[in-house]
């Protein structure tokens, strides 16, 4: 499998998807976007694999969506903001469904849709040089892809307010101490470690550990209700709004932005 913007290695039961936009903190823009949607798809099929590893390529996990991106913004138009949001709910929900036990292997900056793709794993190991955040709100807009119930049912509704409403930064021992990670390990140590993990799970029975993740899968589906139902919709509105515009006018020229 060939991509521009992702690479994917293989090795037997495992494959590791790695984001390789190193200079700009593998920030997510639409073609990367696209090629996630597209190699989660196939692993949707791929019965010789039992394990993927999500990573980031040079000093960094994933820095959020990438704002120069004009089509990743959505142009500042509504009804393109809205189908955005469709194709971001289809990545989450690719990667939530994966039969595969996931892993996401986070070192320097997880922000944005990084968190977002963490969070969607089934597990999280993380380095001592993680940073994790949701700056969504200081740019005009709010947490996506439908990801702010998992977020609520993963750490709790008033530590998910406190993180998406400040747009505050963690430490990364807060972040374990909150259960948003599983297994804090030095910088040099963090491939390794997400590998023993996995090689503990790979000695149990394989159909065990799948029907186990999808009864645990399914009974949090209770939480979600509708949201990936009306978010499309609510995001419409926000862009119809002047805030994500202010917000990203003012992100690409390093200035607070003024919301009225």
């Amino acid at each position: 499998m060939d991509y521009n913007k992702i690479l994917v290695e293989r090795s037997g039961e495992v494959v590791t998807i790695v984001f390789n936009r190193p200079k700009i903190y593998n920030a997510i823009d639409t073609e990367m976007l696209g090629e996630l949607i597209d190699v989660c798809r196939k692993l949707g099929w791929d019965t010789d694999c039992r394990f993927v590893i999500f990573t980031g390529a040079g000093n960094g996990f994933m820095a959020g969506e990438d704002m120069r991106d004009e089509l990743m913004v959505k142009n500042g138009d509504p009804i393109s903001a809205r189908l955005k949001q469709r194709q971001g709910q289809e990545f989450i929900r690719l990667v939530y469904e994966l039969e595969q036990i996931t892993v996401a292997a986070v070192h320097g900056p997880c922000l944005g849709a990084g968190l977002g793709l963490a969070i969607a794993c089934d597990f999280r190991v993380a380095s001592q040089s993680s940073i994790w955040g949701l700056p969504n709100t200081s740019v005009g807009v709010f947490f996506t892809w439908g990801l702010l119930p998992r977020l609520a049912s993963l750490i709790g509704p008033a530590k998910t307010k406190e993180l998406t409403l400040t747009g505050d930064r963690l430490s990364t021992d807060e972040a374990l101490s909150i259960g948003l990670v599983n297994k804090l390990v030095p910088s040099e140590h963090l491939m390794d470690e997400t590998h023993q993990l996995i090689n503990r799970i790979a000695g149990n029975g394989p159909l065990a550990v799948r029907m186990t993740k999808k009864i645990i899968n399914a009974a949090m589906a209770s939480n979600f209700g509708d949201i990936s139902t009306c978010e499309p919709e609510l995001v419409e509105r926000v862009y119809m709004s002047t805030e994500p515009a202010e917000g990203h006018q003012a992100f690409l020229e390093k200035r607070k932005p003024q919301f009225k």
